[in-house]
């Protein structure tokens, strides 16, 4: 989770769930990171959203065959 760089002492900080993930393409190892849903206001709604990619599983990840460092998540 990052956490937006606030330009106002007094303005709320905003949460961004970002997920990193590790693909293989024909045996070459990528990686990439993403940010998931939308930025909250809220730690504990950012990390709700986080818990659906739970550390070590498995998920999609789509590429660009032409450019296989190229990927995102699917929406969820």
């Amino acid at each position: 989770m990052e956490e937006a760089i606030r330009t106002r002492v007094e303005d709320d900080p905003f949460y961004y769930p970002m997920v990193a993930f590790e693909y293989t393409v024909e045996g070459r190892a990528y990686t990439g990171s993403q940010g998931v849903e939308r930025p909250y206001n809220y730690a504990g709604r950012a990390k709700k959203t986080l818990a659906q990619y739970p550390i070590g599983s498995e998920i999609v990840v789509y590429y660009n065959p032409e450019r296989p460092a190229d990927a995102r998540l699917p929406k969820k």
